[in-house]
């Protein structure tokens, strides 16, 4: 009885970033349109923007498919291929975003434009 009722609370755990995910998105969304909808030419920033923004659409589908989708070995491999693919480029985009947050505050000073590339290959 408690190993189901720990199962279900995981359950829940994997499908409620969905909701807040969701809500934020329809919060926001009539500024996003507005903002890109003036914007003449994208830059790097903006696409990395809208991967960071968007690619949990991909990722937050994969962990409800996974969750409460039906529990075949060959689906779940490629439900988690596409959730640590779907990751790992979200991870890349906000990672690009910061480092361009940072070198924009410090006039993109050389210095830290070192620091921050001998940071990365450590």
């Amino acid at each position: 009885m408690v190993l189901l009722h720990t199962q279900q609370t995981v359950k829940y755990l994997r499908v409620a970033p969905a909701a807040i995910w969701i809500l934020d998105y329809f919060l926001t969304l009539e500024h996003e349109v507005r903002l890109f909808s003036s914007m003449g030419c994208w830059s790097i920033a903006t696409v990395m923007f809208i991967v960071t923004r968007y690619a949990p659409v991909v990722w937050i589908i994969s962990e409800i498919y996974v969750t409460l989708g039906p529990q075949i070995a060959e689906t779940c491999l490629v439900s988690y291929r596409t959730s640590g693919t779907s990751l790992f480029l979200i991870m890349l985009a906000a990672e690009g975003l910061l480092l361009s947050r940072i070198l924009a505050l410090w006039h993109r000073n050389r210095k830290i434009q070192l620091f921050i590339l001998a940071s990365y290959l450590l």
